[in-house]
């Protein structure tokens, strides 16, 4: 591709409805994909109606962001990949059953999508499903918790308050055994191992994640690069931009006076010879067919158009003959040059070239589109930059602020430890208890462990509420997610067609059937073996009621496989039929028939007419063994002639005129004429004799008719002069030029007609075998000149520009790569990322779950305490507190 390709046109239509939103919105990629697929199977359904720009001079298909945008996929992938291993089988399974196992309810992203035949409706759907105590419940749980354990922390302050000590219910005082406050410690200990365990599980899923982002960030770039830029070896795709740029090249050599056309022109001008050599031959050929076939030929008329009872039977057993050589040259090598050039000259001429480089603009228009949408919509996730800021997020930031929430835990831990530790070990003070007989007694409950132990469930109280939280809104969140995962992974053609309508997709026509093909054979196809051609799914229509045009049909069945189909009959032809027609058995045969016979002498009396006329089924009256009855046989030549060459039914000698006249002599004296047609002097005494002389004399009446009707030797039109005749036999070759070929300007021969004379018409038959022997010389001499011509640069140059370049592109837009590109899309968003997300907030639940056990502890503990201290406090204090008299000050110390 050119690097600073022209400005880009866009031609598809305008995105609609849901569609729209889906693409606008964002979302993942598998559902961005689903969407694109979409469109283009839409665009391309409305191309067959809709007008198309042939106005536009410049590439209407590329522009700088598609370079671009290819670049960073490349360099994403190259980037972004190394290390990143896909999931095996086993792992999917297990991942897919702990996603499966969050959604112990049920799948109701799924019945939601099922149940709803409308966007509208699936709104009501999803209010009656999610609207329900026990579903929110299920879904909110954390949250409520969250809730609960701040109202509770409300209430719980209020009683660490000194002055609200009335909220303490149910004081206990009494030194709690040792036993019994061995117990806090050892508790911590195990809480201490349920919060290790929890960050354990926190980083599991904080990893998860991150190598969800990595691998979505992989698969991303990798589909993006596959579909923009293709992608060789195993299942190769040409790209979008490939197909694009064929289509641009193509459309371009298409136009007049291309490189490629005037190449073309050359060419086809080079090899003009064999054209007009196989247009002189069949028309010629189609003549002389024409003539044996004339009825004024076959049968003869008289002056008032009768019937003359002779039938020419050379005429229809020559048939056969001409009938092998019009095999011969359709079959041969000289054919089928001329019909390659012609198939060439045809497809390339300005009609076919308008209506490929219309059928291919509207091809392009939905690949513009999509194109465009894969770029728009998945451009953000190759940006290295974005990628990698969105890689430090999740490293950095939620890992830091998940470290945060768990050093809190272990912080409130460690405190609880410490409270543990002292209420077990030191919860009264050992000096202040031996002072309590001394005048001025101490507390001897230690306020540290009280103080140590508020602290502890005051801040375990925070902590849960921040815990339930966060664990509650990423459960809202990835609740719902995880049903759409699921039904993503679940996604074949009957739950496509049961959702569609719920997601605001039309799957009705043909669009809804190119859209259901190609999710079925390209997205969601679950043989890997298989390798589906695009171009095989789509296919548009004329007209609505059109038959369905497949695109590999319309661009290879239309243009590359009849050109195709025409040079590979050259070969083959060259090896079975041979590159001469002159020494082929048919030719020489059909020559011999004309050189050899005289047509006048297979003009034969049609016995079966004759003897049921009245006068002529008088011959019969001869009785003698050889008589003139042997006129129902005579042909309209004087003498006898023996049929030469195969004839079908005509054998042996035929007998002449002059034999019957010399049985008719029989009868009496023969009277003298111009012709050798001569008449008897009859009886006149009436008898078998008289019958018989009469009707013989009539039957040389007839033969004087035949010898004088008027014939049909037509010609061709003289090209010079309209007026006159043009006879194939008479063109001659000089400078490898042919002059007087009857053919016109425009590569045409016009039949004109011309009477001729009985003479005339059995010499225009015996010239047929110059005008055959003309033509294959012709023929010959053009094959010669021609072949190497057009089997190798004529087809050489086809290929090379138009046939090689539709064939490479049409058999390089297979969509067998799409189902793992969507499996591992699916992996990457759900099994990873998504997991991770719901493994961070399994671990909130559980520390949370865990801290809540620690502050009821450390309640029970500061309740203990505190209860004791002020126990001891309202129990000795006042007599610490009586009102003593003051003693006056001295002061021994000078101010």
């Amino acid at each position: 591709f050119s690097p600073s390709p022209p400005p880009c046109v866009r031609l598809a239509p305008k995105t609609s409805g849901a569609m729209a939103n889906a693409m606008d919105g964002g979302g993942t990629g598998v559902v961005r994909l689903v969407a694109a697929v979409y469109l283009w199977t839409a665009a391309l359904a409305q191309t067959a109606s809709s007008p198309v720009d042939d106005t536009n001079t410049s590439n209407p298909y590329l522009e700088d962001a598609d370079f671009q945008v290819l670049t960073d996929a490349a360099v994403a992938e190259a980037k972004f990949c190394a290390g990143v291993e896909m999931l095996t089988l086993q792992e999917r399974t297990d991942l897919r059953e702990e996603l499966q196992g969050s959604m112990s309810g049920g799948n109701i992203v799924r019945e939601i999508l099922v149940e709803s035949s409308s966007s509208a409706e699936m709104s009501t759907t999803a209010q009656e499903k999610l609207l329900t105590p026990s579903w929110l419940l299920a879904t909110a749980a954390p949250l409520v918790m969250a809730l609960v354990m701040l109202i509770l922390w409300y209430y719980f302050c209020w009683t660490a308050c000194p002055f609200c000590r009335c909220c303490r219910i149910c004081p206990r005082t009494g030194r709690v055994p040792w036993k019994v406050r061995a117990i806090v410690p050892i508790s911590m200990v195990a809480i201490g191992i349920g919060v290790f365990v929890c960050v354990g599980l926190a980083e599991r899923g904080h990893k998860t994640t991150s190598d969800g982002v990595k691998s979505a960030s992989c698969t991303s770039s990798k589909l993006l690069n596959t579909m923009i830029g293709g992608r060789k070896g195993d299942k190769a795709f040409i790209g979008m931009m490939g197909m694009m740029g064929t289509f641009w090249t193509l459309d371009q050599k298409l136009e007049d006076d291309s490189d490629f056309l005037l190449e073309l022109s050359g060419i086809l001008d080079k090899t003009e010879t064999i054209s007009r050599a196989s247009q002189v031959a069949g028309d010629t050929l189609q003549l002389i067919r024409s003539s044996m076939a004339a009825s004024a030929n076959v049968a003869p008329k008289g002056p008032s158009g009768e019937d003359l009872m002779h039938t020419c039977k050379f005429c229809s057993e020559v048939a056969p003959a001409i009938g092998k050589v019009s095999e011969a040259l359709d079959g041969g090598v000289a054919t089928a040059l001329a019909t390659a050039r012609a198939e060439v000259s045809t497809q390339f001429g300005p009609e076919s070239r308008r209506a490929l480089q219309t059928t291919m603009r509207q091809a392009t228009r939905p690949l513009v589109e999509l194109k465009n949408t894969l770029r728009d919509s998945f451009s953000p996730l190759v940006q290295p930059r974005d990628i990698e800021a969105i890689q430090t997020v999740v490293d950095t930031q939620l890992f830091a602020g998940m470290m945060v929430a768990f050093i809190l835990a272990i912080l409130v831990l460690l405190c609880g430890c410490a409270s543990g530790v002292m209420f077990a070990v030191r919860d009264q003070d050992d000096d202040r208890k031996r002072s309590a007989v001394l005048p001025d007694p101490q507390n001897p409950y230690c306020k540290r462990v009280s103080r140590c132990a508020c602290c502890s469930w005051q801040c375990g109280f925070a902590f849960t509420v921040l815990a339930f939280f966060l664990a509650g809104v990423t459960t809202i969140i990835t609740v719902p997610a995880t049903g759409l995962c699921l039904v993503l992974d679940d996604m074949d053609r009957p739950l496509l067609e049961q959702i569609a309508g719920s997601l605001g997709v039309e799957l009705t026509g043909d669009t809804g059937d190119m859209v259901l093909d190609l999710a079925d054979k390209c997205v969601l196809n679950k043989d890997a073996r298989q390798n589906p051609n695009m171009f095989d799914i789509l296919y548009t229509r004329d007209n609505e009621t059109a038959p369905k045009v497949y695109l590999r049909e319309k661009l290879i069945g239309s243009v590359s496989a009849p050109i195709e189909e025409q040079f590979s009959k050259i070969t083959s032809t060259a090896t079975t039929a041979g590159m001469n027609l002159s020494s082929n058995e048919g030719v020489l045969a059909l020559r011999g028939l004309f050189r050899l016979n005289d047509i006048r002498g297979l003009i034969i009396a049609d016995a079966e007419a004759m003897q049921r006329n009245s006068v002529l089924s008088g011959l019969a009256a001869d009785t003698r063994d050889v008589g003139v009855t042997v006129g129902f046989a005579t042909s309209a030549i004087c003498p006898d002639m023996v049929v030469q060459g195969d004839l079908g039914g005509l054998t042996g000698t035929i007998p002449g005129i002059d034999n019957f006249v010399t049985l008719l002599s029989h009868f009496g004296p023969i009277v003298p004429h111009t012709t050798c047609a001569k008449q008897a002097t009859c009886p006149t005494t009436i008898s078998a004799a008289k019958t018989a002389c009469e009707a013989g004399n009539a039957y040389i009446e007839v033969k004087r008719q035949v010898l004088g009707a008027a014939y049909r030797c037509d010609l061709f039109e003289d090209p010079a002069d309209p007026t006159r005749w043009c006879d194939p036999k008479d063109m001659m070759e000089a400078g490898g030029a042919w002059t007087n070929d009857c053919l016109k300007p425009d590569g045409t021969m016009v039949v004109k007609a011309k009477p001729c004379t009985f003479t005339e018409f059995a010499a225009f038959v015996k010239d047929h075998d110059l005008r055959v022997e003309k033509i294959i010389e012709r023929l010959d001499m053009a094959v010669g000149e021609t072949f190497d011509e057009i089997l190798t640069g004529l087809q050489a140059l086809v290929d090379k520009h138009v046939v090689g370049e539709l064939e490479n592109m049409t058999e390089n837009v297979t969509c067998g790569f799409l189902p793992e590109a969507y499996r591992d899309s699916v992996d990457s968003i759900c099994f990873r990322g998504l997991i991770g997300f719901r493994r961070l907030a399994s671990s909130y639940i559980g520390c949370g779950t865990v801290v809540l056990v620690l502050l009821s502890v450390m309640y029970v503990t500061w309740r203990n305490q505190v209860d004791n201290i002020n126990a001891w406090d309202h129990k000795h204090r006042p007599t610490l507190t009586q009102v003593m008299p003051m003693e006056p000050y001295e002061s021994t110390q000078p101010l």
